[in-house]
């Protein structure tokens, strides 16, 4: 029992020790992206005038990146855990090898997408993704990809994007050949280890220690707006704009929007609106733009 453990263990750690090294790469990546933000639209007499909100925004950035990378990463920490349930005369250390490494060459390719996509929406709207973004791609394709090819510099954008793409490929598949054995001896501090290693995990997965985890307002942190939005990164931003195109969108089933607050038609809403009781917004804007608003109208159109 012991030595298979170990053996496992080992396979653990292993996978452990490449995992922070392609974390280290995330940050790098996420920094640079931010670096570049700041020389790009930044005033520097300014900015000279704020270095201590600086280096909040660098420390607040590291967090929400944290966040971003360790989310990428849960499903290469699934695996090494699944690794104690393999037996040992399944090559898992080889698989995992090869799972890490085209796994991350393939989201760190989308991540250094998203992030060189953020940068040119924040030179033209002064502001990382968000609901305009959704404007844009449901705009007119043609349109939009016209503008695209004619605005930006898609081909120098390519070049650059399959540099650093061939850049990861030679990056991850170094650092996923060979393997590293653990230190540990004994038994205890190998699963204290393996805790340890959970506990930084699951932190940098909420990269905060209060009751919520690091939300889009922790990204405030200095009374300079420029100062506050190289806080955050491309891809929590792309997040966040559409966690609120989900919260804003009106459900046009308006049954199916009753039935959840429980209400089997429009005219139980109507009746409890005029007894004066609270409703939530989306009720109400349902029952306007659903039934109201198409009725008046067509009454509109009949008195014509």
């Amino acid at each position: 029992m012991g030595v298979r453990f170990s053996y496992k263990f080992d396979r653990f750690y292993d996978s452990f020790f490449k995992l922070t090294k392609i974390y280290l790469v995330g940050i790098l990546i996420f920094m640079a992206f931010r670096i570049l933000l700041l020389y790009s639209f930044g005033d520097m007499d300014e900015l000279s005038l704020n270095k201590s909100y600086l280096v909040k925004a660098i420390w607040f950035g590291f967090r929400f990146d944290t966040m971003v990378l360790c989310y990428f990463m849960t499903p290469v920490v699934i695996l090494m855990l699944l690794g104690f349930s393999i037996p040992i005369r399944f090559n898992y250390q080889r698989f995992m090898n090869t799972f890490m490494r085209w796994y991350f060459i393939v989201s760190y390719s989308v991540l250094i997408l998203l992030q060189i996509s953020d940068f040119y929406f924040f030179k033209f709207f002064q502001s990382h993704f968000n609901l305009l973004v959704f404007r844009i791609l449901d705009d007119d394709t043609k349109a939009v990809l016209q503008s695209v090819w004619t605005d930006y510099p898609v081909i120098w954008i390519s070049i650059v994007l399959f540099f650093l793409i061939f850049c990861l490929v030679w990056l991850f598949s170094r650092i996923t050949k060979g393997n590293t054995v653990s230190n540990l001896k004994y038994l205890w501090s190998k699963m204290v280890f393996i805790i340890l290693f959970l506990c930084m995990f699951f932190l940098g997965m909420r990269s905060s220690l209060s009751t919520f985890p690091l939300l889009k307002d922790d990204a405030t942190i200095s009374p300079n707006n420029f100062i506050n939005s190289i806080v955050l990164n491309g891809v929590f931003a792309l997040s966040e704009a559409f966690s609120e195109r989900n919260h804003f969108a009106i459900d046009s089933d308006m049954n199916k929007t009753l039935n959840l607050d429980g209400f089997d038609n429009n005219r139980q809403v109507i009746e409890t609106f005029l007894a004066g009781k609270l409703l939530a917004p989306e009720i109400l804007l349902t029952v306007l733009f659903v039934t109201l608003l198409p009725t008046l109208f067509w009454r509109k159109i009949r008195l014509m």
